[in-house]
């Protein structure tokens, strides 16, 4: 009997979630059909999680124990090279996807062949014990129906991992590959890739939050936020001109990023180019005073 093509790999880059492994996992298995596949790669757990994943004889669940830890970063990037599906949906290792998911998933690909797109999520506050939607647009949306303003929404909100998925042959791995060390690659792979994206307005996952920090930095520290910024300006060379304006525009609103700081991030000439540009901004302002006069 022949396999048949995997639509899509549930990946699931993981390190000492063992408390939380199980339950992800687990959000995934009950799909009857072979066109899925899951695959955890372990960062040099400490704890059981190994243990854990083979217990289960799916075959459908491949598992990847790295022989050192990798750096997190690293990790997110290699487990893609083990994926054989069409499309890799990101998961954390401790969150969950919810019932019926997968089939909204494979629905949404195959109306629309997307390279890239996102989803609602309910997040959950594990010490406040509340939950929220957490959202970037309202309305599910094909590539034909987004704006740049949509799109630039999609991009800054996949800086959370959970719920990326993509078309694993439409990435350019050379530019990821030169650009490993930044902290969100789900939003270079969103930027990259935003020429035929989508979203769906519909909770697919749950994100749980306020539990042990994943990435190891605080979420707002300067580090993170440094790399985000490089991120960012990085995508300038790889999406339309207009789209990279009004994602700058509403990352400066958003992060609180006062532009002046954004001057440190470009190249001797970019900074040259970036004093021109104020200059020639300025100038034209005050030859438009004079005409009104």
């Amino acid at each position: 009997m022949i396999e048949p093509k995997k639509i899509l790999s549930f990946c699931i880059p993981t390190y000492n979630r063992a408390c939380y492994i199980e339950r992800c996992i687990e959000s995934i298995i009950g799909y009857p059909y072979n066109d899925i596949e899951v695959v955890v790669k372990d960062n040099c757990s400490t704890d059981n999680t190994e243990e854990i994943v083979k217990s289960y004889s799916d075959s459908r669940i491949k598992f990847h124990k790295n022989s050192s830890n990798i750096s997190m970063l690293l990790n997110i990037r290699t487990i893609i090279d083990f994926a054989d599906g069409k499309y890799c949906f990101f998961l954390t290792d401790d969150d969950i996807l919810i019932p019926g998911a997968i089939y909204i998933i494979k629905d949404f690909i195959f109306k629309n062949n997307p390279s890239v797109f996102k989803s609602d999520s309910i997040v959950y506050l594990e010490k406040s014990k509340k939950s929220y939607v957490y959202s970037a647009i309202q309305k599910t949306k094909s590539n034909n129906d987004l704006s740049y303003k949509e799109r630039a929404e999609i991009i800054l909100f996949s800086h959370v991992l959970t719920g990326l998925c993509f078309k694993k042959t439409e990435v350019d791995f050379n530019f990821y590959d030169n650009n490993i060390d930044l902290w969100y690659p789900s939003m270079l792979i969103t930027g990259m890739l935003s020429n035929n994206m989508g979203y769906l307005a519909k909770p697919l996952t749950i994100h749980t939050w306020e539990n042990e920090i994943f990435w190891g930095v605080p979420y707002k520290s300067k580090e993170v936020i440094d790399s985000t910024t490089k991120g960012i300006l990085i995508l300038q060379s790889k999406i339309e001109k207009e789209l990279f304006k009004i994602l700058l525009k509403k990352y400066i609103i958003s992060s609180g990023l006062h532009t002046s700081n954004l001057f440190c991030y470009f190249s001797f000439y970019g900074r040259i180019m970036f004093i021109y540009k104020i200059m020639m901004k300025r100038v034209k302002v005050f030859f438009l005073k004079i005409i009104s006069y």
